[in-house]
């Protein structure tokens, strides 16, 4: 039996370029890298409660390690999302329909990337949900594949988050094995 090759085979099926190579590559380590990640962090059952236990857990043992390693992403973010403090409501809309994000999420998110004098673990609890909600927009949201064009940069800082987080809670070096997405 051939082995099936899905890029090839949408751009068949759709009858022309449905991503370029790029794009589908960083849209398939993100799925990858989301699915260790849960697996890890979240007993295979991501929630907006377990990111913030496993946030909170992390950063009590490791402070000092992850102290500053999750600014550049911060940064990302709130260059991507600098509306946030203009127009929250327009804000939550952009990351998912409104009524499917806890209130208690929606003022995490908004703090972190608006508050300069959020905690270190405050931050990471904002991102973790953030790229939570990214995955699920991914997973469940418009199926759009041309729109995964743009997004490189995104699931690039989303990587950044997610094995951040991960070198610190098996105690390897953060800069040994980090692999950015777009590479």
């Amino acid at each position: 039996m051939p082995t099936t090759d899905p890029l090839l085979w949408l751009q068949n099926r759709i009858g022309a370029e449905v991503l370029p190579g790029a794009a589908f590559e960083a849209a398939m380590k993100f799925a990858l890298l989301w699915m260790y990640f849960e697996g890890q962090a979240c007993g295979a059952e991501a929630s907006s409660k377990r990111l913030r236990d496993f946030a909170k857990d992390l950063y009590a043992r490791k402070l000092d390690q992850l102290r500053g390693q999750l600014d550049g992403p911060l940064g990302f973010f709130k260059e991507r999302y600098r509306e946030v403090s203009s127009d929250p409501d327009r804000f939550i809309r952009r990351l998912g329909e409104p009524k499917r994000i806890k209130a208690e999420d929606q003022e995490s998110i908004i703090a972190a990337l608006t508050n300069a004098q959020l905690d270190e673990v405050d931050k990471a609890i904002g991102l973790l949900l953030i790229c939570f909600r990214i995955r699920n927009n991914l997973f469940h949201g418009s199926k759009e594949l041309q729109a995964l064009q743009q997004q490189q940069d995104l699931f690039a800082n989303v990587g950044d988050v997610l094995t951040a987080l991960l070198e610190a809670r098996s105690d390897a070096p953060i800069e040994a094995s980090r692999a950015r997405i777009d590479t």
